[in-house]
C-alpha cells in the first residue's frame, strides 16, 4: 500500500500520481470508491460522489501528514493544491493500530507500558474475582481489566 509522498502543498498546483490499484483499507476509504478503467488509464483511481457529479480524490502523504485531496485534471495528469485537502464525511483515516497513525505505539513498547501499568494497578482488596492477565496483549485487555478491578473495588 504505497502512498505517494510530497514535500509540500501550497497555493501552486502540484502533479499528483493516482493509484492504479484499490489498495487502501476500508477504514481509510470509508465511502470513497475505486474505479478501474484499465492499466495506466488516467481515470483509474478513487472517487466520491457529490450531488452533481463524481469527484476524483487521492490519499497522499505530505511530509509526516496524510490527507485526502480533491484532484483536477490537467490534460492527462492530475493535480491539487493546498485548498484541495478534503476532510468531508465520506473519507476515513488511519486507525491508532496502523503504523502510519501519528499516535501509533509499537507493540513492543505497548507491551512494556502495559506490563508496567499492570504492576502499578494490581488489586490489593480482598474479594476481587479477577487477576491481572499474565501478559497484556492489547490496550483493550488492560483497560478492561483496570475497569473491572475498579468496579469490583468500588472505586468506579
Amino acid at each position: 500500500m504505497a502512498t505517494q509522498t510530497y514535500e509540500t502543498l501550497s497555493k501552486e498546483f502540484t502533479q499528483i500520481f493516482r493509484r492504479q490499484q484499490d489498495n487502501l483499507p476500508a477504514h481509510i476509504t470509508k465511502d470513497i470508491y475505486f474505479e478501474d478503467q484499465g492499466p495506466g488509464h488516467p481515470d483509474t483511481g478513487y472517487f466520491f460522489d457529490t450531488t452533481h457529479r463524481k469527484r476524483p480524490i487521492e490519499f497522499i502523504q505530505v511530509n509526516d501528514s496524510y490527507h485526502w485531496v480533491r484532484l483536477r485534471r490537467n490534460q492527462d495528469t492530475w493535480e491539487t493544491n493546498l485548498s484541495g485537502i478534503y476532510n468531508g464525511p465520506e473519507v476515513g483515516w488511519w486507525l491508532i493500530i496502523d503504523p502510519q497513525h501519528p499516535n501509533y505505539i509499537f507493540r513492543k513498547q505497548e507491551a512494556s507500558v502495559s506490563t508496567s501499568l499492570l504492576a502499578m494497578h494490581r488489586p490489593r482488596h480482598r474479594g476481587l474475582t479477577s487477576s491481572p492477565p499474565l501478559m497484556a496483549h492489547s490496550k483493550e485487555t488492560l483497560l478492561l481489566y483496570l475497569l473491572e478491578t475498579g468496579i469490583q473495588a468500588g472505586s468506579l
